[in-house]
């Protein structure tokens, strides 16, 4: 990299993003107004206002980010100070940067014109705008030749820019008439409309002037512009019947019609059932028994996954060939491009959202003077017409492939939770909620097509779980020559892969528990755990793989690692001698357990709040990511190189979440 000498030359000083590559800003305002208007009708507004600003130092899935240089492609051999093709004073050197700003507002109009009628409607805007700048100024960081990845010592400079707008009307309606002394009756109408525009926006710039942070100047700049808008209009009419003030029945239906869909399917509908029986109302229960009152639910409904906004669509993509000649006739001069296009998604006019149908069995229970309350639901829900990107032939002459509504999934679990307050006095009070879940899912249908390998080890395999990882066995190893080292020849490989387990975690449990002293001080505590997974841990395999010289990974460097260790390592390696190999063994278990969050809160005296004009006051200090129990080699099991929705784990030199604190004044008017 550049000395610093030379760069206040150019800059007058180090840019703040070399001298403090991480950063984090952000505030944010929230006002709530309610009106009365009249007698029978009241207004609620609503107002958020959300802005901030985050750096972060490359990483992740990068050859320039910090952990893959210190972890991966990091050598005890190196000239470079240990570090693999880049130091972090040169990574520093790019720019990378987040801004976001969001601006939410709604109006709620309640209105009741008569005793038995109510009304609702509610209006609502969501905006958000995010700038993202990568850069890196000419002449300074890694020398880097493969962009977008990284610049290089010539400059280069991407911005993009998003906005996206939401709209959201909400109209209903319900009338509530006691038919007789036992029996109610409630009956609901409503309209929903929501209406999703999004701009992104995105300038790329390479070959920088010296001194100029600016895309304008750039030898080569490349423009991308793209338009996205959705919209849902839904309707729903839903009609309850009570007996007894202890038995409740209901039924709906709701109609939606979405722009995703394809051309040729118009709107589709959802039904619900549902009964609720408050058990514990009725004459004959036991009287000054432990239950204070107990609830048995079931309930039906059906759901929907709307396709993503282009999945249906057949639309076209420009393009630019250097068009040199044709049939002895030049076209266009030497080295000019011509434009034209080509097919960039085969649309399927037949497209519709996935629809889930799922039935739960559960209770309710207050036990012990409300001292005690459980919750325990069963849930079924199978996934029809499941969204799958089905293979095209190349001989159809199309993209690779196109959605289509072919698969079916069934998953199935259970889900609790206890709340305990052992303890209630002025002085001193303990709140316990413990809950947890367990659930497994499985591919019943996949339509005609084979089974779907996705990024990594996961596939799509019908009578396994979605997104199970796969791969060949280490089916055994042996130390044969008493060496201590496990060589290539001692160790038994699979010849196919197979299902090694899940990819999501199974289970959930969390542990909150709350202490208020005085009523002035509370303390609260959450523990999180996770498990019934696999994650992939490819920072380690990476640190196995053959890339900058001699692999850093213990596995094969010390002989004192455990054996186990070194076959794993070398059933990996033995893919660059032509062995049989397996990426199997970096398969680790996911589980973990983590202090979640740590808060202490001071509600402050009345007469601190009245002397400031407030109604309260009150002060917290909380904390996150504390630590964590895992049963896992690599740096932290929650860790994952895809967004959180993703539907596997995968550890490949990615930032961990990261231990927080944070002060927070509260004032309420």
């Amino acid at each position: 990299s550049a000395s610093e000498d030379s760069l206040t030359e150019v800059f007058g000083e180090l840019p703040s993003y070399v001298r403090r590559p991480n950063s984090k800003e952000r505030w944010s305002f929230r006002s709530n107004i309610g009106v009365p208007v009249k007698g029978t009708a009241n207004l609620n507004l609503s107002l958020g206002l959300l802005s901030g600003e985050i750096r972060l130092p490359s990483n992740g899935v990068s050859l320039a980010g910090v952990l893959t240089n210190g972890l991966i492609l990091g050598r005890a051999d190196s000239t470079n100070g240990n570090w693999g093709l880049f130091r972090p004073e040169e990574i520093f050197f790019i720019e990378r940067r987040e801004n976001i700003d969001r601006f939410t507002t709604s109006v709620t109009g309640n209105w009741r014109p008569l005793r038995w009628l109510t009304a609702r409607g509610a209006f609502g805007l969501d905006f958000t705008s995010q700038s993202d700048v990568n850069f890196q100024a000419a002449g300074t960081g890694p020398a880097f030749a493969f962009p977008p990845d990284i610049f290089g010592q010539a400059g280069g400079r991407t911005s993009t820019s998003t906005q996206v707008q939401t709209y959201t009307v909400d109209l209903n309606a319900t009338a509530q008439f006691r038919l007789s002394e036992r029996i109610t009756s409630s009956s609901s109408v409503g309209l929903q409309y929501f209406r999703t525009v999004g701009w992104f926006l995105s300038n790329t710039g390479l070959g920088l002037t010296p001194g100029v942070q600016t895309n304008r100047a750039a030898v080569d700049e490349s423009v991308g512009e793209a338009r996205e808008e959705a919209i849902t209009l839904g309707g729903f009419v839903e009609h309850t019947l009570g007996l007894n003030d202890r038995l409740f029945l209901s039924g709906a239906l709701r109609a939606d019609d979405n722009s995703t869909f394809g051309g040729d399917f118009d709107v589709v509908l959802y039904g619900k059932l549902s009964a609720a029986y408050v058990i514990s109302e009725e004459p004959w229960f036991p009287s000054g028994s432990l239950l204070d009152d107990l609830r048995l639910r079931v309930a039906w409904g059906q759901s929907g996954l709307q396709p993503a906004f282009v999945n249906a669509l057949n639309f076209f993509a420009p393009t630019a060939t250097e068009v040199r000649s044709f049939d002895g006739i030049v076209v266009v001069e030497q080295g000019q491009e011509a434009l034209g296009v080509t097919l960039a998604s085969a649309g399927n006019p037949n497209l519709k959202p996935e629809r889930s149908w799922e039935i739960e069995i559960g209770l309710d229970a207050n036990l012990f003077g409300a001292k005690a309350g459980v919750e325990v639901t069963y849930f079924q829900r199978t996934t029809s017409d499941a969204l799958v990107a089905r293979p095209l032939a190349p001989s159809l002459g199309q993209t690779g492939s196109r959605f289509e509504n072919l698969g079916e999934v069934r998953t199935y679990g259970i889900e609790g939770a206890v709340k305990v307050t052992p303890l209630r006095s002025p002085v001193f009070s303990w709140d316990l909620r413990v809950s947890g879940s367990a659930f497994d899912n499985e591919v019943v249908d996949l339509g005609d097509t084979p089974p779907i390998n996705l990024r990594f080890l996961p596939r799509h395999v019908e009578g396994y779980p979605l997104g199970g990882f796969w791969a060949p066995p280490l089916e055994s190893f042996e130390d044969a020559n008493g060496d201590g080292i496990i060589g290539f020849d001692e160790l038994v490989v699979g010849d196919s892969a197979i299902f090694r387990g899940h990819s999501q975690p199974r289970y959930e449990a969390s542990m909150a528990n709350t202490f208020d002293l005085f009523g002035r001080v509370r303390f609260y505590a959450l523990l999180d755990y996770r498990g019934g997974h696999l994650t992939f841990n490819e920072t380690e395999l990476l640190r196995c793989a053959f890339l900058l010289g001699p692999p850093p990974c213990r596995g094969l460097n010390d002989p004192e690692a455990p054996l186990e260790e070194q076959a794993r390592s070398v059933a990996f390696a033995a893919q660059a001698l032509g062995f049989a190999s397996t990426e199997g063994e970096f398969l680790e278990p996911g589980w973990f357990v983590k202090l979640r969050e740590v808060s202490v809160t001071f509600m402050a005296p009345d007469r601190w709040a009245a002397a400031l004009r407030l109604h309260h006051l009150s002060f917290t200090v909380a904390s996150r990511n504390l630590f964590t129990i895992a049963d896992y080699s690599g740096i932290d099991p929650e860790v994952n190189a895809f967004p959180q929705d993703a539907i596997v784990v995968v550890d490949n030199g990615s930032q961990p979440p990261v231990t927080t604190w944070t002060f927070r004044v509260n004032l309420g008017f």
